[in-house]
């Protein structure tokens, strides 16, 4: 017979806050790996962020980002072992992932779990306007003396195409595994004591 789990481990499992702990737990992953193309650096970040706003709506998304953005705080999980507040402000990307929580809400709250794969496209196009938005904005006054185009140039135009991919990723993944977004939505329909 298989050892039995801790009580506590077993209730953080079932409670409200395992979705929203999952997601924090990718995008902290999917922050460590760069990648280049083109010289342009991305990561996996937005990838999951856009999916979690999908996949557990706008709540629990945007819950799932906020749990990333504090454990940067105390922990390396930004990108190349970034830490703290400063790191977020002394990063030209520093709006862009203050904005996460807002995308993933976005997306959320747009989706609502529709199973259709144009409304899935469509929210992850809404974060992602979301996203260009907050995260132009800051990096035009980072900055300091761009023009507004020199600040679409740097942080909009290269990343574009790469987005794009990432948007049809997210949609797509998100309509094709109904068997695991049922699980999901099974998950956050269940009332379960929290910590």
């Amino acid at each position: 017979m298989p050892p039995k789990r801790p009580e506590i481990l077993d209730r953080l499992l079932r409670s409200y806050w395992a979705d929203p702990l999952f997601f924090a737990l990718l995008t902290a992953i999917s922050a460590q790996a760069t990648y280049r193309v083109f010289e342009i650096p991305f990561t996996l970040q937005t990838l999951v962020v856009y999916s979690a706003g999908l996949w557990i709506g706008a709540k629990k998304g945007s819950l799932s980002q906020l749990i990333y953005l504090l454990a940067g705080m105390l922990l390396p999980v930004f990108a190349a072992g970034g830490i703290g507040l400063q790191y977020l402000y002394d990063q030209p990307s520093g709006g862009f992932l203050a904005a996460f929580p807002l995308v993933a809400w976005t997306i959320g709250a747009i989706n609502k779990r529709h199973r259709s794969w144009l409304r899935a496209w469509l929210a992850v196009q809404a974060g992602s306007l979301v996203l260009f938005a907050i995260g132009l904005t800051r990096l035009y006054y980072y900055a300091g003396d761009w023009t507004v185009l020199q600040v679409l140039e740097a942080g909009w135009f290269g990343y574009l195409p790469v987005d794009q991919l990432k948007i049809l990723l997210a949609s797509s993944i998100y309509v094709s595994f109904p068997r695991i977004r049922k699980n999901f939505e099974n998950s956050s329909a269940e009332k379960v004591d929290t910590l």
